[in-house]
C-alpha cells in the first residue's frame, strides 16, 4: 500500500535547531544564575533531559528542583526563578522555519497527503508552535513533553498516526536523524 501520510520531525527538519554553542551559552547563564559550578549543571542537565522531554516534570521549575535536589546543590530562590524564566523565555522564543519548508508542506497536501509532526520538545515548545506561520499546514502535532514518550520509543510513532487517521505502515517520516529517531 502506498504511503497516505508524511510526518516530520520539527527542529532541524521544518525549523532551525537550537545550536550547540548557544545552548551552551544559556546553560550556562543559568548556572551562574543559581550558584552553580558551569559544567556539572549542564552534566546533570544534559544527563536527565530526557524525562524533562517526556514531560516529567512538565515546567522548567520543576525540573530544576529536581536537578538540585538530585546534586545537592543550594542555589539562591531567586537565581532559581530568573534561570527558569530566562529557559523558558528562550524555548518558547520564535520558530524560525527553513525557507523551504511551507514549499514542502504545500507541494505534499496539494498531492493529497495527510501531514503531521512529531518533537521531542520541552515544555514551552508548543506554545511556540502555535506561533509559527507553519502550525496551520500540519494536520496532527505530537510533542513529547505533551504524550510522554520520544522518539525513538514507537508509541510517539503510532500516535501521530492514529491522530492523522492512518497506520504507522501508511506512513513516511521525515528528520534529520538525530536522537536515533530514524530508528522509530
Amino acid at each position: 500500500m502506498p504511503p497516505e501520510a508524511v510526518i516530520f520531525d520539527l527542529f532541524g527538519t521544518l525549523v532551525r535547531d537550537i545550536t550547540p554553542t548557544v545552548y551552551a551559552a544559556l546553560l550556562h547563564r543559568m548556572a551562574g544564575l543559581m550558584n552553580v559550578q558551569p559544567g556539572a549543571f549542564q552534566k546533570a542537565w544534559n544527563n536527565d533531559t530526557g524525562r524533562f522531554i517526556e514531560g516529567t516534570p512538565n515546567t522548567t521549575n520543576g525540573f530544576l528542583d529536581r536537578l538540585i535536589e538530585d546534586n545537592g546543590w543550594e542555589p539562591p530562590i531567586d537565581g532559581i526563578a530568573e534561570a527558569a524564566r530566562g529557559w523558558d523565555d528562550f524555548i518558547k522564543g520564535p520558530l524560525e522555519p527553513y525557507q523551504e519548508s511551507d514549499l514542502v508542506l504545500d507541494a505534499l497536501r496539494s498531492k493529497g497527503f495527510k501531514l503531521g509532526l512529531i518533537s521531542n520538545a520541552y515544555p514551552g515548545v508548543p506554545d511556540a508552535w502555535d506561533q509559527c506561520p507553519l502550525a496551520r499546514r500540519v494536520d496532527h502535532v505530537v510533542f513529547s513533553c505533551k504524550v510522554g514518550f520520544k522518539k525513538p520509543e514507537l508509541e510517539i510513532y503510532r500516535i501521530a498516526a492514529d491522530g492523522i487517521g492512518t497506520t504507522p505502515r501508511r506512513c513516511v517520516y521525515v528528520g534529520n536523524g538525530y536522537g536515533s529517531e530514524l530508528q522509530g
